[in-house]
């Protein structure tokens, strides 16, 4: 049996999510809020594009805040988004002068209670969730000299 969660209205299109397609629903809720922020800005090659979606990712990261659920945020968004942000700027060669790592550790550390790996099969973030944080965190420490992430950083 599904049951309904919300309904998201995009361009006078209904979508009903139902609770075993909430994933998608929160992915497609988030793309909605990036492509409403970038309407009207004129991008003629790839790399524009890349740049405006960042800077729109910026205005919208908070600090990480964004993503706790008093906010409506998932903890999974939160690890894919930190992983685009290393992406874009690892590959345009820019340091990481948002400080987007120290936020995200922050959110990761707020959303775990529990260090301890062995744990986190019973707690209530679903275990795929980490697996995109530790993507995310492994692109981060790999490109951590052009990040201008320290050993502080990729000792953690």
């Amino acid at each position: 049996m599904n049951i309904l969660l919300f309904t998201l209205d995009l361009d006078s299109k209904k979508y009903v999510f139902s609770e075993r397609s909430t994933r998608i629903a929160a992915t497609l809720a988030w793309a909605s809020i990036l492509l409403d922020a970038l309407k009207g800005v004129r991008m003629t090659t790839y790399r524009q594009a890349a740049d405006a979606g960042f800077k729109t990712l910026m205005t919208l990261w908070d600090r990480g805040r964004v993503f706790d659920a008093s906010n409506g945020g998932c903890f999974w968004m939160g690890g894919n988004t930190f992983h685009v942000a290393v992406e874009y700027l690892s590959l345009t060669n820019q340091k990481d002068t948002y400080n987007l790592a120290v936020d995200a550790l922050d959110l990761f550390d707020r959303k775990v209670t529990d260090q301890d790996p062995l744990h986190w099969i019973k707690d209530d973030i679903w275990v795929d969730d980490y697996g995109w944080w530790g993507i995310a965190l492994v692109r981060a420490y790999n490109a951590a000299s052009v990040l201008g992430y320290d050993d502080a950083f990729k000792s953690k």
